[in-house]
Formats: C-alpha cells, sequence, structure tokens
C-alpha cells in the first residue's frame, strides 16, 4: 500500500500497532473499570452541575461534647480499626460509617478511611464493587472534622498505609456487639457505653497480643447498622456526631439548585441558609419495598401505595401546604402519586422537574442511591416531612429534623412511630425502637 509523502513506514506500522492493541483491551474485559456515572471521578465523561450557593456545606465539625469524650480515652498507637465496607441505601451507609467511628474512638484507636459497597439491585456492572468515600460524602470534611474534634485518632487513607509493617498482627476479625453479652449488666449505670465497649475490648484484645511485644494490630470491625446507643454520652455529643460526615459537594451543588428551582418555578421566597424552610413545600417519601412475610396483613398494607399515599395526601390536606415535593424507591410510584394529588388540587414536583439542561445530565449520570442523597437534603428543609416506619431514609430525615422542631419531648409517644410539628413516621407505636435509639441524627 502507498503512503502519503513524508510519512515513515515504521512510525506508521508502530502506530497501527497501538491502535490495535487498543481495539483489543477495548473488546476483551480489562481488569480495571473507572465508574463514568460518577460525575466527579476525574475519569468521566458526563458534565458538571452548575456552580450554586452551597447552602449546605459546613465548616469543620467543633462539638466540645465529642472533643472532651475523645481527649478523656487513651488511645493505643499499635491499633487500627479498618471498618467493614458499608452497603445499603444513604441512610444505612451513613449510620454504619458513624458507628465504626465511634467505635474505634470509644476503643482508642486509629482508623481506615472508610469505603462503601454499591448496591447490586440496580446495577449488574459494579454490583458488590467498592468504591471510596466521596461516592457519597466528602472526604476532605470527613478527615477534617475528625481532625478538628479527636486530634489523637490518625486517620489512614488506604489499608495498604497500615499493612505495609511486615510485622503487624491481624487483621482480627471482630463483630462490635459480640462484646455485649451480659444485657444486664453492660453498660453499667454508673459510666457510659463507650467506657464499658473499652474495657471489653481490651479484655478481648489481650487474648490475641503478648503485652510484652508492641507491633501494629489490624481489627477488621465488622458492619454495624442499628447497634451503638447514640444518647448514652448525652444529646450535644448525639447531635453533633452525625455532622462529622458531609455529602459530597456535587450532590450538595444539585440539592442547591434543586431548591432554587423550585423557588423560581413556583414564585416562592425562601432563605436557603434556614434549616427549616416553614410554610412552603411539604416533603414526602413513598417507600414501597417487598412486603415481609412474616409481616400481619395490617402491617403488609404500610407496605403498599395505597395506603402510603392515602396517609401523605391527608396530612398534606391538614397542613394547608399545596406544594410537595416527592422522591420515591419506585418511579411508577410517583407517576401515580402526581395523578392522584392532582386530583386533590394538589401540586407534586420531584428533582426530575426542576432539574434542567447540564444539571438534568449531571443528575442521570449518578447512580439511584446519590440521587437519593440530593432528595435527603431537599427534604431536610421541607415545612413539613412524611415517610414510613420501615424506611430507614426516611427515619434519618425525621431525626434529623427533629433537632429544630418546637415539639422536643413526647414526639415518640403519639399515635405514629415519629409525630412532632415537622415530621410524621408513619406506622405502629414503638414498633421501630431501634431506629430512634440507635441512629445518629
Amino acid at each position: 500500500m502507498e503512503l502519503p509523502a513524508g510519512v515513515n513506514r515504521r512510525y506508521a506500522s508502530l502506530a497501527g500497532f497501538v491502535l490495535a492493541a487498543l481495539w483489543l483491551w477495548v473488546a476483551f474485559d480489562r481488569p480495571y473499570r473507572f465508574p463514568s456515572h460518577i460525575p466527579w471521578n476525574i475519569y468521566s465523561n458526563g458534565p458538571q452541575a452548575s456552580p450554586t450557593n452551597d447552602v449546605f456545606s459546613s465548616p469543620f465539625l467543633d462539638s466540645p461534647a465529642i472533643r472532651d469524650a475523645c481527649a478523656n480515652t487513651a488511645f493505643n498507637e499499635s491499633i487500627t480499626f479498618i471498618c467493614d465496607d458499608s452497603p445499603g441505601d444513604v441512610a444505612e451507609v451513613r449510620n454504619s460509617i458513624l458507628n465504626c467511628v465511634r467505635y474505634a474512638m470509644a476503643a482508642g484507636a486509629h482508623i481506615v478511611l472508610p469505603q462503601i459497597i454499591m448496591r447490586e439491585d440496580y446495577d449488574e456492572e459494579n454490583m458488590g464493587n467498592r468504591t471510596t468515600l466521596d461516592y457519597m460524602f466528602a472526604t476532605e470534611h470527613f478527615v477534617g472534622s475528625l481532625n478538628s474534634v479527636c486530634p489523637k485518632m490518625r486517620i489512614f487513607m488506604k489499608a495498604a498505609e497500615v499493612m505495609q509493617d511486615k510485622k503487624f498482627y491481624g487483621p482480627i476479625r471482630l463483630p462490635p456487639e459480640s462484646l455485649e453479652k451480659d444485657k444486664v449488666q453492660w453498660p453499667s449505670q454508673t459510666v457510659t457505653f463507650s467506657h464499658d465497649w473499652n474495657v471489653a475490648f481490651k479484655k478481648w484484645l489481650s487474648q490475641y497480643i503478648d503485652p510484652l511485644v508492641v507491633q501494629p494490630i489490624v481489627i477488621g470491625l465488622g458492619r454495624t447498622f442499628l447497634q451503638y446507643p447514640v444518647h448514652m454520652e448525652g444529646e450535644d455529643f448525639a447531635n453533633a456526631f452525625g455532622k462529622i460526615l458531609n455529602f459530597h459537594s456535587e450532590i450538595r451543588n444539585l440539592a442547591a439548585t434543586t431548591l432554587l428551582k423550585l423557588s423560581e418555578s413556583f414564585k416562592l421566597k425562601f432563605d436557603l441558609s434556614h434549616p427549616i424552610l416553614n410554610d412552603h413545600y411539604f416533603g414526602v417519601h413513598l417507600s414501597t419495598t417487598q412486603v415481609p412475610k412474616e409481616a400481619s396483613p395490617a402491617l403488609q398494607a404500610n407496605y403498599l401505595y395505597p395506603k402510603q399515599s392515602k396517609l401523605f395526601l391527608d396530612q398534606a390536606a391538614n397542613s394547608k401546604l399545596s406544594l410537595l415535593y416527592v422522591s420515591a424507591d419506585d418511579g411508577a410510584d410517583l407517576v401515580a402519586f402526581i395523578q392522584d394529588a392532582r386530583a386533590l388540587n394538589l401540586t407534586v414536583t420531584s428533582k426530575f422537574d426542576l432539574l434542567k439542561g447540564w444539571d438534568r445530565e449531571s443528575l442521570m449520570e449518578l447512580t439511584p442511591d446519590q440521587r437519593a442523597t440530593i432528595d435527603y437534603l431537599v427534604h431536610s428543609k421541607a415545612s413539613q416531612f412524611a415517610g414510613m416506619g420501615h424506611s430507614s431514609f426516611a427515619w434519618n430525615i425525621a431525626l434529623n429534623r427533629h433537632q429544630y422542631a418546637h415539639q422536643q419531648t413526647g414526639h415518640l409517644n403519639g399515635e405514629q412511630m415519629l409525630s412532632d410539628d415537622l415530621s410524621q413516621i408513619y406506622g405502629t407505636p414503638k414498633g421501630r425502637p431501634a431506629y430512634p435509639a440507635n441512629m445518629w441524627p
């Protein structure tokens, strides 16, 4: 074949070889896959959301209650916790990570930056894949906040940093609840849960180590979702601890843009810096998950759309809020709810309606769990909010909002699972005691 004038045959052959190699690399399964559906990933070609005011940003956590608890704990320089990678929705992942940090703090241990397992129910290609903390949360905020309130705790970016020492021991597997065997006397009435767990941890660890030999010890801490009693150190500690985590800046940006578009579309005037936007919109989360086989017929109805839609539409009518911002686990429920609300002269909107152009393209690049974090933030500022008692997502939003409620007591003793002047969680009263007791606001 004749080559164009001035083209060196050797370089042309080399170029052909490179192109062939690239074709083979693409044609067959590569050893590494970059998740292009995450728009802030450096390998993504997806659009970026347009910048807006980051009303959901926050400075590094500054909590005297947490700082005092950390200062009063003796840290062991040789012990490092590796958290089990957290699966589940945003509320489950958030609480699991916070629990691991709290157990590490109680033990006086260092920690490896937690990671997240992508859920397998919607993405077969990435099912079970491990990804980094910034899949949902801002890593810089997490590290900076822990450095602020617990400077004695060292944070390793990767497990390899700990295990590079050839003399390290472990990882030793530890389900944290396994140290809670004596339910009658443990925790005691005179000291905190964290103190008693520290004592039990040291006793457990002594069977594995020689006190005369100093060596790095790695503890693989089992995943904990609803185990740690979050109110044992007082309300100031409980309300502040969750602020160690804040969502990724791209998520915060899309949530703020959603609220701005809500304001523009419906001619609402509100100050986004306020934690609750009173008298503007009603937040609803539909959670029609698979009905548990053991549930009674009465409870089974709570998992179905007809019961949920009636509860939420009745509350909307009583609240006198005609604008509803709705999220749903199932997109078909959202469509049905729009039609049912329209029949009652109520207006329904969602992030899919409000975000346009590049913002919408950025939204569609996200996984369902990442999109749900946008709803989490928008619901957090709603004038009223409603969800179901089997939804960890709804519980976490309501418990977070409760900090701003005028009704600070009796909210768990009403006709529903949770009821205050800002939120309703529907279901059998006291039917899910672990959520208010063991979920960080």
